[in-house]
């Protein structure tokens, strides 16, 4: 259409795009309790989102699907939220310091496909009885673990 300012749709994963290309320099800091600063580019962001969103693809994750995270803000959170969105896919946040009783209610209420959480906070989210089809955890690693249903005690490295 013609007068429009942008030439282009303005999504999500275009400031990332953007970013990426325009400041590739500019270091992106993360400080989480107990461990060193974490530090990273937007480049490096850009790889982890899109291997974040191949890997939901691969799991089944569909456009419009809700995904839950339950998790400290961080550079693992960042990712997250550029592969989620950049995939078409809902990136629902759930609150970690609620009780395992409302954390259950709320992942329940939201029909979330998956829940991704910190290895630490496993215990509240899968013994809360949250029904996501799937518990995944990004840990230290950095590597994706699927989990089966709660209380199963397979796993399996993605």
């Amino acid at each position: 259409m013609l007068g429009l300012m942008q030439h282009h749709p303005l999504l999500i994963s275009s400031l990332l795009d953007h970013a990426e290309k325009a400041h590739h320099s500019a270091q992106i800091v993360s400080l989480m309790p107990g461990a060193p600063a974490h530090r990273c580019g937007y480049a490096d962001i850009a790889r982890r989102a899109r291997q974040v969103a191949q890997a939901l693809g691969a799991l089944g994750i569909r456009e419009g699907d809700r995904v839950g995270t339950m998790a400290w803000n961080g550079y693992r959170h960042l990712e997250l939220f550029f592969g989620v969105s950049g995939m078409g896919a809902v990136l629902h946040t759930v609150n970690p310091r609620l009780f395992p009783e409302q954390i259950a209610y709320i992942v329940n209420h939201a029909e979330n496909q998956v829940l991704f959480f910190r290895c630490l906070l496993r215990a509240t989210g899968c013994r809360a009885g949250a029904p996501a089809q799937e518990c995944a955890a990004l840990c230290r690693h950095g590597r994706l673990r699927r989990h089966a249903r709660a209380g199963d005690s397979e796993s399996s490295v993605l």
